[in-house]
Formats: C-alpha cells, sequence, structure tokens
C-alpha cells in the first residue's frame, strides 16, 4: 500500500500528457505509483459504505469537485498517498498513520470563506494535494468523504447554476479535510507534517 496514486486527464478536454517531473521526484521516496482516469472510477462511486454517493456523483456541478471527491475515495479504499502532478516530496515522512500537511496558515479567520467554518484553529489550512495512509477504509477519511457528501447535497439543494471557486473549495476542496481535521483530530492517529516536506507548484489549471 506504500505507493502514491496520482490524477490525470479529468479536465475536460486534456490534451497534455502527465507530467514526467513529479514521479521522478517522488519516485525517490515512494517508488511504486499509479495514475488514475476516468477509465477507473465506478468501483468507486459505486459501493455499499457511501450508498447516497452514486447518485450524487452525477449531480456535481464541476469536473474539479469530481476530483477533489474522487481523491478521498482512492485512499480510503486502497490506502496509500495522493499527490498533485505538480507536488514534489522533499523529505521524507513517517507512513505508520494517517498523513496530512499544512497547505498554510491564515493571519485571521476573516480570511476565509464565507461557507468556511471561522474556528479559531482553523487558521491552519491543511492540504488536500497530498496526504495519505497505510490503513485501508481509515475513520478519518470516512469522516471527510461523509462530510462532502453532506455539502453536496446542500449545493445540490441551492440548485445554483453558476458554482463559485470559494464554493469549489468549500465542497470537496481543502476546506472539508481542514473542518474535520480540527473537529477530528483528537479522535484519530493522525500526524501533520509542515509545509517543507512538499513543493507544491501550484499551477491550479482549473481556476
Amino acid at each position: 500500500m506504500n505507493h502514491i496514486h496520482y490524477m490525470w486527464n479529468f479536465k475536460p478536454n486534456e490534451r497534455h500528457p502527465f507530467p514526467k517531473d513529479a514521479i521522478d521526484t517522488n519516485s525517490k521516496y515512494i517508488s511504486n505509483y499509479l495514475i488514475h482516469t476516468p477509465d477507473n472510477i465506478n468501483i468507486l462511486i459505486k459501493n455499499n459504505i457511501f450508498p447516497e454517493l452514486e447518485e450524487l456523483y452525477y449531480q456535481i456541478p464541476h469536473w474539479v469537485i469530481h476530483v477533489d471527491l474522487l481523491r478521498l475515495l482512492i485512499i480510503y479504499f486502497n490506502g496509500g498517498f495522493y499527490c498533485d502532478a505538480d507536488c514534489f516530496i522533499q523529505k521524507k515522512w513517517k507512513t505508520t498513520s494517517m498523513v496530512v500537511f499544512t497547505e498554510y496558515i491564515c493571519k485571521s479567520v476573516n480570511e476565509l470563506g464565507l461557507r468556511e467554518c471561522k474556528n479559531p484553529e482553523n487558521v491552519v489550512r491543511i492540504a488536500n494535494y497530498c496526504f495519505g495512509t497505510n490503513t485501508l477504509h481509515h475513520p478519518f477519511l470516512k469522516e471527510v468523504i461523509e462530510e462532502c457528501i453532506v455539502r453536496l447535497k446542500y449545493i445540490i439543494s441551492e440548485k445554483n447554476i453558476k458554482i463559485s471557486r470559494k464554493d469549489i473549495l468549500w465542497i470537496c476542496g481543502p476546506d472539508v479535510i481542514t473542518t474535520v481535521y480540527h473537529r477530528s483530530k483528537h479522535k484519530y492517529d493522525i500526524s501533520l507534517y509542515d509545509k517543507t516536506y512538499l513543493q507544491h507548484m501550484q499551477y491550479a489549471s482549473w481556476r
């Protein structure tokens, strides 16, 4: 299970091949990897653990939300570590627990979006461009996915045609893993590593 999962070809009309530079760098730390494409996702969304998921998945209004949700499901069902294609590992970490990384630290919760939790500890934002565990069905990830489902149902019920960038980040993006981490970190064996462990190029081609 100690391998890296990447995702590619989910962006509509993607014409570029998967960038190999991340694989070359990251294989120095974790040698095995898989690249997931839209062709092998059905097994993730059709499951008995999250029975509402399949119907909701096909109502998701933006492809980035698909990708944000699928990365959580990939690690939940398979174990290992998810990495964005523009995320470069800089040093080794221990893989005995759930591993997450600091994305950035806000000066104030007032910097957060309207929907985002404003508890004081939430100034520490947790990245969703790299995370993982060697434990299958880790309960922390289950809680994160369940929170995604709650938010998806809410946003779909609003029937908004246009989804904002902040909505995308809130629904299944970094705010979900941040919110659940601060709410429930006392319940799980989670290691939070600082930004020096990763270099995220933040290409963010979807924005």
